[in-house]
């Protein structure tokens, strides 16, 4: 046998007993935005993490706003062969495994049973998960912590519907806007539209931390449904500046939004999402 055949017969034999445990496959990703007990965003302070199980598979400290609507973001390790006994890492994961929210924050480290995450899908898949690190016994849409800080009745659902200090907005809407239900001085709104010196609308209005706005418009004139036929609008952050933005994160100050004054037979609207 020559050299070069016994070379190439050590070499197959050394392939032979190699065995590649799982190669990696794009992880997936989990993102959103985490808030606490009480429904408002974290702004640091907490960590979010992912278990299959008791195995942690993820795990992220809050630090700020990543993008409008976002604060966390989850990579997960997803293994090659779910046959495979040894995964390239003991916490990749494989198609159609559990997984659970917990959150570590002030009040403790516990399992966030509301936030139902989907049975593991396909390798780089990108999931988006809403958090809120607190219980809602009646299933009404508002945390019971924030109900009994604010004197709501957390094992009553009606309460969501009902407007505590008659300001025009129910509690569910404060809730969601991160306003005081039993003070009527504060709600969700904005003033009248005013004209800038660079010829767009200006349009100030109160902020709550994390949430997140959007501006609709609308012609005047009602569509063949009898109603407005709203759309996404465009704004700027500065005068005379072309609009591009969609999104605003609330900082807890008052915003300014300028928007584009083309077509002055229009209506606007201010939404949070």
């Amino acid at each position: 046998m020559s050299l070069v055949t016994l070379a190439l017969a050590a070499a197959v034999a050394l392939t032979s007993t190699l065995s590649l445990a799982g190669i990696p496959r794009p992880m997936l990703l989990y993102y959103g935005q985490a808030c606490d007990r009480y429904g408002q965003v974290y702004k640091s302070g907490a960590d979010i993490f992912l278990l299959r199980g008791t195995q942690e598979v993820a795990r992220t400290t809050i630090a700020g706003a990543i993008a409008p609507g976002i604060n966390f973001r989850l990579a997960v390790p997803y293994d090659s062969d779910p046959s495979d006994t040894g995964n390239y890492v003991p916490y990749a994961v494989d198609a159609g495994d559990i997984l659970t929210v917990w959150v570590t924050d002030s009040a403790g480290t516990r399992q966030v049973e509301s936030c139902e995450v989907p049975p593991v899908g396909a390798p780089g898949e990108a999931v988006a998960l809403r958090i809120v690190a607190g219980e809602d016994a009646d299933a009404d849409g508002m945390s019971d912590a924030w109900e009994r800080a604010n004197g709501l009745d957390p094992t009553d659902p009606a309460d969501a519907t009902a407007d505590l200090d008659g300001d025009g907005q129910t509690n569910l809407a404060e809730y969601r806007a991160g306003t005081l239900p039993w003070l009527a001085s504060d709600r969700f709104g904005t003033s009248a539209l005013t004209l800038t010196p660079g010829g767009m609308y200006a349009l100030t209005f109160p902020t709550t931390y994390g949430k997140v706005y959007t501006v609709q418009t609308a012609p005047l004139a009602l569509d063949e449904t009898g109603a407005f036929a709203w759309t996404s609008c465009p704004f700027s952050l500065e005068d005379a500046t072309a609009p591009t933005h969609t999104r605003l994160q609330g900082t807890g100050s008052p915003a300014t939004l300028y928007l584009d004054t083309t077509s002055l037979t229009a209506l606007w609207r201010l939404s949070i999402q």
